[in-house]
């Protein structure tokens, strides 16, 4: 196949002028892990005199496009190689096309790999491939047309990336705009004419198709014999001999069908893989390991070094390198149009059932690099999820900055940027910020993991890295804002989706763990105590020297005096707030908590003695509470606001059972509250109910 590539061969001339290689990377079906293999070689450890390998150009078809989308994005060998080692074929790629049968589609549905593979697994953001300045070529057949297309980075999609490795009968055509594609291997699976036309006299072949000449009988092996290896490799053959009767012209001073001496540098192997039916990820990983293998001998066999162990080349935007990191978060809310404070239309966004989920992927090519930047900016994708913006809207480009402040005991932000279109096409820029302030204890976990977001129409008066030239955001009167949380369920999953890129086992520990230690430590700047906004506590019961205390707040839609009203209907709390039961007046003739009304309860599964000895209409109310071996206050404020009430309470907790429990009941009373004040809110903000009326409130 390859002959005349020897030194002096015709596929072997004086070039005439310095070497411009190309990468061809070919199809050969699941083979092309090897191919993933070779590539950490040739792209990161690879020298020619101390130099790392460069390449003008790169072609791709068939199975090959997957290896060259991920080169475009900017992805480094290791990158490459990792992304196939974590692909399980069963469970992310091979799904049965049932409903295709039916009208003879295809045996298999590439459904999961799109989801599963291209985008949770590989990663791939069409933004950056379509964005690359790279030279390169995808090959895709145009059934339509009848005609081999050959695009470059900026006219493919997923749809045309899934299209170029689809074969027929097995996996479904796919169509764009009305035409409709397949995989180009019946053309051609090295289109080594585009990248001669590009401008390479080098081109490296990276062929795993078999070679062997070997026919074996049954429908299956012959398929693939005919679809893939007749046509691969004829068509190959075809190309070469060509390019050697080329070059014979070029050597005696002829006309040549090429402008220039064309090199063809091969790397052949015959991969003990199936083309298609591959079912265990040990399988492929095995591929990519006798890539990695192949390729460091065959380098060396040509005087090549290989510095192996050495990083990744940051070539690219997006380019990942050996102590890269990725991972995924989730945060999930409310938000309402039309206030520009966010916790405030967090409550009236909950109050309607408006809600906001986030699901992004941070990636961070260079955990050292990040670390070192005073502004540590990272890149981010995903999605929204939006009923009132138009459903889930891709993510079309989007960072997350951490920001430290000066000083000790200061605040620490992250500020996440994300520009999309809602379903109109309207252009939008959604600003979070997450501030970690100085406050106490495990209050450090609500400020970590609140994000407070505002929506603004996007400004295109930008730099080149999609940022704001004088580093602000939008200005002006935000379209929605709202507050989103990290919950504890999601926090958990999050920890199960870290994944590092070093090279090594320990490497990757040493990532995810210099990355931990440095958020922990950007956290942890500072503590404080949190200041009560209350001037009237009982002198024994102030804040300062309680074993726990806890400071809630919320808006609501409502007027005080509906507040009101069902705050005092004390016997009425167990039907929207969980956390007080068998709530009972000591004066049976008593309806409503008064100044000295004493009641009996049971909260947190334990019951207490509450006295009222602060009650003003409709303002503020407070009571001593007591029982075996604690004590404590809690007192409630109500202010007028343009959007209903906002409701301030605080309570503290003395004795020795909350200085006992005080590490579970801190955060456990700051989580109670803030459920009760959400229940207020939302009892509150239903319309009222004629007195009698099935479940009126009461």
């Amino acid at each position: 196949m390859f002959e005349g590539t020897h030194a002096g061969g015709p596929l072997a001339p004086e070039l005439d002028g310095p070497s411009r290689r190309a990468l061809i990377l070919a199809g050969g079906g699941l083979k092309v892990a090897f191919q993933a293999g070779v590539l950490q070689v040739w792209l990161d450890e690879a020298r020619d005199g101390g130099k790392r390998l460069e390449f003008m150009h790169a072609d791709g078809a068939s199975g090959g496009v997957f290896q060259l989308a991920m080169w475009c994005q900017g992805m480094s060998g290791h990158r490459i190689t990792e992304n196939w080692r974590r692909t399980s074929p069963i469970h992310a790629a091979l799904e049965l096309n049932c409903r295709g049968w039916l009208r003879a589609e295809s045996l298999l549905t590439m459904r999961k790999f799109r989801t599963r593979v291209l985008r949770d697994t590989w990663g791939l953001d069409w933004q950056r491939i379509q964005a690359s300045t790279r030279s390169a070529t995808f090959n895709v057949f145009d059934v339509s047309g009848q005609r081999l297309v050959t695009l470059p980075p900026a006219q493919m999609n997923e749809d045309l990336l899934v299209a170029a490795a689809s074969l027929p009968g097995w996996c479904p055509p796919v169509t764009v705009r009305g035409r409709t594609y397949i995989d180009g291997v019946l053309a051609t699976d090295a289109n080594l004419e585009a990248a001669i036309a590009a401008g390479a006299n080098e081109l490296w072949v990276i062929w795993t198709v078999s070679t062997a000449g070997r026919w074996r009988n049954g429908p299956v092996a012959e398929y693939f014999q005919v679809i893939v290896e007749a046509c691969a490799n004829g068509s190959l053959q075809r190309d070469l001999d060509r390019i050697a009767q080329s070059n014979r012209a070029h050597a005696e001073g002829r006309p040549a069908q090429y402008p220039h001496p064309v090199r063809i540098v091969p790397l052949v192997q015959e991969v003990p893989l199936h083309y298609l039916l591959v079912f265990t990820r040990r399988s492929l990983k095995a591929a990519v390991d006798l890539g990695v293998r192949r390729a460091r001998e065959w380098c060396r066999e040509r005087g090549l070094d290989v510095c192996v162990g050495s990083s990744p080349a940051t070539v690219g935007e997006g380019a990942a390198v050996a102590g890269g990191l990725d991972f995924r978060e989730s945060m999930a809310g409310t938000v309402a149009f039309g206030a520009s404070d966010a916790l405030v239309s967090a409550q009236l966004g909950d109050a309607r059932g408006d809600e906001m989920t986030l699901r992004l992927k941070v990636e961070i090519d260079d955990v050292d690099a990040f670390l070192a930047n005073r502004r540590h900016r990272t890149a981010v994708s995903g999605s929204i999820d939006c009923e009132i913006l138009g459903g889930v809207l891709p993510i079309e480009r989007g960072s997350v900055t951490l920001v430290p402040e000066n000083g000790t005991g200061r605040a620490t932000t992250m500020e996440y940027r994300l520009d999309f279109a809602d379903r109109t096409g309207r252009e939008l820029t959604l600003l979070g910020t997450k501030t970690v302030r100085n406050d106490p204890g495990l209050a450090l976990w609500r400020d970590a993991t609140t994000l407070d977001v505002q929506l603004f129409p996007r400004q295109h008066h930008l730099n080149g890295s999609g940022h704001h030239l004088n580093g602000s955001g939008p200005a002006g009167t935000p379209v929605l804002s709202g507050r989103l949380r990290l919950s504890l369920r999601s926090f958990l999953r999050q920890l199960s989706t870290f994944h590092a890129t070093a090279t090594t086992p320990l490497g990757r520990v040493q990532t995810v763990l210099a990355f931990g230690a440095f958020f922990l430590r950007q956290a942890a700047r500072g503590t404080g105590s949190t200041v009560s906004e209350f001037d009237q506590w009982p002198q024994e019961e102030q804040p300062k020297g309680a074993k726990v205390f806890a400071h809630n707040e919320r808006i609501v839609p409502a007027p005080p005096e509906r507040v009101w009203d069902l705050l005092v209907a004390a016997q009425g709390w167990s039907k929207f707030y969980a956390n007080a039961q068998f709530v009972a007046l000591a004066d049976p003739r008593q309806h409503r908590l008064r100044r000295g009304s004493v009641f009996r309860w049971v909260t947190f599964g334990a019951p207490i003695t509450s006295e009222v000895n602060t009650c003003e209409r409709p303002a503020r109310i407070g009571w001593r509470w007591w029982r075996r071996g604690a004590h404590g206050y809690h007192i409630w404020l109500l202010e007028p606001h343009e959007r209903g009430t906002r409701i301030v309470t605080e309570e503290t907790q003395r004795g020795v059972l909350p200085g006992l429990t005080r590490p579970i009941m801190q955060p456990l009373l700051w989580l109670a509250h803030n459920y009760w004040l959400r229940q207020l809110g939302r009892r509150t903000s239903r319309p009222p109910q004629p007195a009698g009326a099935k479940g009126a409130l009461r």
